[in-house]
Formats: C-alpha cells, sequence, structure tokens
C-alpha cells in the first residue's frame, strides 16, 4: 500500500503544504458551522437531557444515573457522559458545554475524512473531503447535539487510520502495537456505543484478509491472519474489560452490552404482539411505542423495563414465558422481515429532504466510485474504507432514524470528493479556450462555479433542518421554566419526552402508551403529580390520549393547571393528578 501513495496525484511537497492550509481552514469552518447549529437548535432535545443529567449525577458523586427514564440508564455506555462530567467542570450552561463537545468532536473529523481520502485518492480528493465533512448536512446537524455520534465516529475512524498504517508493511510477531492501538480506540467506540464492537469485527476482517493475502505458504498465512487478530482483540479488551466487570457489578451477570439486550427485550415483546394481535400494524411507528412504552396487566409498569430489570444471565428468548411452539427470539423470517423492513427505512431516510445525502453529491458519489479499476493496491484500500462502511448498518437489526446513518457518512465522502474532483476537470475542459491569462481565469471560474454548487447542496439541506430543530422543544423549556418558578422544583412529571421535566428541575416519568384511565391508574401508582400533554407528541405517537389535548375532555382523575398555545399546533398542556377518590365518603 505504501507503493500506492506514491503513485497517487499531488503528492509534492507544494500539495502536502497545501492540504494542511486547507485542513486549518476547514477545522475552524467545522467548528464555526457545528457552533451555529447548536447555537440555533434552542431547547435539549430528550437524547441530550439523558446524556447531560448522567453525567451530572457522575460529576456530583450520585453516580450513572439521569433523569430521562424511558429506558434504563445502565444501556448508555459510560465514556460520552464521563467525557461531559469532566467538562461540566468549566464555567457555562451544562448543554452548552456538551454541545460545544459534539461540535469539537465533528470538527475534528476534518482531519480523519481527509486522511481517508488522500490514503484513496489524493491530497486534492482530501482537500475536498475536509470541505465536504465541515459543512455536510447531517453531519453539521448532529455534530451540534450533545449525543455520542460525532464522538463515537471519530474514534472508529482514528481507528481506521491506524489500521491502515499496521496494514501498510508485514507486522512480525510481538511488533504488532500499531494493531493493539487500532484495537484500542474500537474499545473505545464500543464505550461510547455498543455498536464498536461490529467495528471490531470489521477490523479483523480486514486483518485476516490482508495477513492471508501477503503469505504464500498456507501456515505462514493462518499464523499471520491469527497474530493480527490477537493483536485486535487484546487492544479492544484492555480499554473494554473495565467496562464490562462495571456492568457485571451493577447487574450481577456478565453482559457483553445491555443496549443489546434491551433490543432482544424489545424482540421479545414484538413477537408477544404478533401472538395478540396488537391494533397497531406490525412494523409502525405506534407498533414500536406500544413495545417500549406498553403497561403490563396491573397497569404499574412498563413491560419493556420489567423484563430488562428482571433478565437472566445467557438470555436470548424465553424472558416472557414462552410456551412451546412460539416462535424465538432469533427466528429467521421475524429476523428477516425486520431486515428488509427497516432497509426500506433506510432508503426512504436517505432520499428524504436532502438530509443525509443531497441528490448532487450522490451522483457524485457515483462518478467517483466508477472514477478509477478497483484493482491492485487501491482494491486493498477500497476494502478497509467499505468494510467498515457496512459495520455501520448495524442498526438494521432494531430500528432506523436519520441520525443513525452519521457513522457510514465518512466512509462515502472520499468517493464524493473524487467526483468532485473530477467534475471539476469537465468544467475545466469544457471552458478552455487559447490565451493564457484568460484560460486561468475561465480554469478558476469553473472550479469556483463546481465548488459553490456542492457546498450549495450541503447548506441548502442543513438550514430546514436546524430551524425546525430550533422550534421543536421550545414549549417543553417554557412551560418547564414556569413551572419551577410557581410550584418549584423536585415534582415528579410525566410525559412523553423529558423535556419539561428537565427545565422544571423535577423528577421524570415517561407517559406510557395505553388508554387514559390505565395512564391515571399508573400516575397514582407511581406518585406522578403533573401530567404534560403536547399537540406535537400526542396525536404522532399517543394517539388514544388525543383528549389530553381538550382539557374539558381529559380524565375525571386529571386537574387542569394551565394550557399553552391551546389553538395551535404548539399547543402544551399540564394537569395536576388528583388523589382517587376516596370509597368511603
Amino acid at each position: 500500500m505504501t507503493a500506492e501513495n506514491t503513485t497517487l496525484p499531488g503528492g509534492s511537497q507544494e500539495e502536502r503544504a497545501r492540504t494542511r492550509r486547507t485542513l486549518a481552514i476547514a477545522f475552524a469552518a467545522a467548528l464555526a458551522v457545528r457552533a451555529g447549529a447548536a447555537w440555533f437548535c434552542g431547547a435539549a432535545q430528550p437524547q441530550e437531557i439523558r446524556y447531560i443529567t448522567i453525567a451530572r449525577g457522575i460529576a456530583s458523586g450520585q453516580g450513572f444515573v439521569g433523569l430521562d427514564n424511558r429506558y434504563p440508564d445502565i444501556i448508555q455506555p459510560p465514556l460520552y457522559p464521563l467525557i461531559l462530567s469532566w467538562v461540566f467542570r468549566l464555567p457555562g450552561p451544562e448543554l452548552g458545554l456538551a454541545r460545544g463537545v459534539s461540535a469539537l468532536m465533528g470538527a475534528l473529523m476534518v482531519f480523519t475524512g481527509a486522511g481517508m481520502a488522500r490514503r484513496l485518492f489524493g491530497e486534492r480528493a482530501a482537500r475536498r473531503t475536509a470541505w465536504l465533512v465541515a459543512v455536510y448536512p447531517l453531519l453539521s446537524h448532529m455534530s451540534g447535539a450533545a449525543i455520542t455520534e460525532s464522538t463515537f465516529t471519530l474514534l472508529v475512524t482514528c481507528a481506521v487510520l491506524v489500521l491502515w498504517r499496521s496494514l501498510d508493511a508485514e507486522v512480525p510477531p510481538g511488533k504488532g502495537l500499531p494493531l493493539a492501538a487500532s484495537g484500542a480506540l474500537l474499545g473505545l467506540s464500543f464505550l461510547t456505543r455498543p455498536e464498536g464492537l461490529t467495528y471490531l469485527g470489521a477490523a479483523a476482517l480486514v486483518a485476516v484478509v490482508s495477513g492471508l493475502a501477503r503469505q504464500r505458504a498456507v501456515s505462514s498465512r493462518l499464523q499471520a491472519a491469527a497474530i493480527r487478530s490477537l493483536w485486535l482483540a487484546g487492544g479492544f479488551l484492555v480499554v473494554a474489560f473495565p467496562y464490562l466487570a462495571w456492568v457485571r457489578i451493577e447487574t450481577g451477570r456478565w453482559l457483553l452490552a445491555p443496549k443489546a439486550v434491551l433490543v432482544q427485550v424489545h424482540h421479545e415483546l414484538i413477537q408477544e404482539g404478533q401472538r395478540e394481535n396488537w391494533k397497531e400494524p406490525y412494523g409502525s411507528p405506534l407498533f414500536f411505542e406500544h413495545v417500549r412504552f406498553g403497561l403490563n396487566r396491573e397497569s404499574t409498569a412498563i413491560r419493556s423495563r420489567e423484563i430488562f430489570a428482571n433478565v437472566s444471565v445467557g438470555m436470548a428468548s424465553g424472558v416472557l414465558g414462552s410456551e412451546e411452539g412460539d416462535p424465538s427470539l432469533f427466528e429467521p423470517t421475524m429476523a428477516i422481515r425486520m431486515v428488509l423492513r427497516n432497509f426500506q427505512g433506510v432508503y426512504l431516510e436517505t432520499i428524504k429532504d436532502g438530509f443525509v445525502v443531497p441528490t448532487l453529491l450522490l451522483m457524485l458519489f457515483g462518478v467517483g466510485l466508477i472514477s478509477r479499476p478497483w484493482v491492485g493496491p487501491f482494491r486493498t484500500s477500497a476494502l478497509v474504507v467499505f468494510s467498515f462502511f457496512a459495520a455501520s448498518f448495524s442498526f438494521l437489526l432494531s430500528h432506523v432514524e436519520s441520525r443513525f446513518l452519521f457513522p457510514a457518512i465518512p466512509y462515502v465522502l472520499p468517493w464524493i470528493a473524487e467526483g468532485w474532483r473530477r467534475a471539476e476537470l469537465w468544467a475545466v475542459a469544457s471552458v478552455s479556450g487559447s490565451g493564457a491569462a484568460r484560460a486561468a481565469l475561465r480554469e478558476r471560474a469553473a472550479r469556483l462555479v463546481v465548488g459553490a454548487a456542492v457546498l450549495g447542496a450541503t447548506i441548502v439541506h442543513l438550514i430546514p433542518q436546524v430551524q425546525v430543530a430550533s422550534k421543536r422543544w421550545a414549549e417543553h423549556r417554557e412551560m418547564g421554566l414556569w413551572l419551577r418558578e410557581t410550584a418549584g422544583a423536585g415534582h415528579l412529571i410525566m410525559a412523553v419526552t423529558p423535556g419539561t421535566a428537565y427545565y422544571a428541575e423535577g423528577r421524570y416519568e415517561v407517559l406510557p402508551f395505553a388508554d387514559l384511565p390505565e395512564v391515571v391508574a399508573y400516575a397514582r401508582h407511581h406518585g406522578v403529580e403533573y401530567v404534560v400533554a403536547d399537540r406535537a407528541e400526542i396525536p404522532s405517537l399517543r394517539p388514544q390520549l388525543t383528549s389530553l389535548l381538550v382539557p374539558a375532555r381529559s380524565h375525571p382523575g386529571l386537574d387542569l393547571v394551565v394550557a399553552r398555545n391551546e389553538r395551535t399546533p404548539r399547543a402544551i398542556i399540564l394537569y395536576r393528578v388528583a388523589p382517587p377518590l376516596d370509597p368511603a365518603r
């Protein structure tokens, strides 16, 4: 692979210096774009509240516990909340500090993205990749939020570059520290998101294939492949084992990834829903809301949370006491249906609004993909990148959100950048003419037009997303601040999402997926004081509770406190939970 780099275009000292200058400017631009997105995104979203409050708990000595209890806190790997807990020692608002961490991590991807492009296509593609990372809509928007995507993806792309370097030459036994370093970076990614384990498999595949290809004798090939795999696994375990031991202490059992176990619990509930013929169509958003937040028969606990709390060692199926003949958790046809449904969802999320993949960039990706034959060292390089790209789609076994595609984007950007470069060459050739001075001017103009079109195709899809995000949770912030000022802090508040509770400095309970009488019974059982109904959430996520949006038609166990924007799509209504009537009266 070293020989490949020497044959790439634009490898002179002058070109490398120009690349360094471009990367510095692109990094500053990436920080500015992400800072702007973070500023204009407004109130905290639910996932941000989860990480921020877990970090707050760590910093205050309360442990790994947060406000957003829709899922058990332990399903969140610890690295990102730990980073936030350290950053919270600095002066400033928690939300701003947390978003600043994500923005910095996302901006640093300018360097890892350019590093991959340089190894594939050379210096010019590296510079264009840096600009793509800086302004790409999905990357910029999600990096401006206090969630794990940018930190996780930065760690994985760093691991790719280290792995790549370790494969440049044969690694003799006992000298595999670069491979161990790549494994350690993947271990850190696993401590950020459990999907890091999938990338370890991708790295092992690349290392094994490379080891098998470099040796002639079969025994030498197998030995090289085994040694490379052991170095990778060793580096991964050195970093990950303390976390696995901590999970063992917290849960009393060995679990590779608590989040994966929760996915298994959800799969069991999916099968229960199919057996019981729930009225929500299978595979619909409402079906999965029922899976995640449906109540038990006594209306005292959320079923998925109850099962997860009682999960046993080595859980694979039978958690619900399934009878003989019922489908198992890993029943093949069910798994195939789920993957196909999620693959369709990925396709729709990809083309929707151009937020994930702008149309012009998709065309440039196609140009870059066929720009050169996949032979020789280039084929090996492509194997590295696309192995990690394929590993980015492990979420197909659960469900789909557009942000889940974030880790996959960096692996297509080098090809988009090469397509961009080819488009520039075509544009320059199309306007060439006589006269050196005029030809140079036309060349600059052609490059400027193509570059402006590419960058404009990204920014035009970023701005609407930021505008939507800036309004989405504003009502919860206003309601929470009002409640804190009028009733004080510390109240237990029930809602679909925890925004009101976060800004009211209260405690939070999720609004379950059930009919209103069961919801009121659940609220009284858990000591809930206030219930929040939001028109932006109730019709789509809790349609059986739409009567909450009309105070005159709500439950007699709920007393209206205040209604804001009642006749608008942004209506939010606060109720107080009344105690049950005394049967003796």
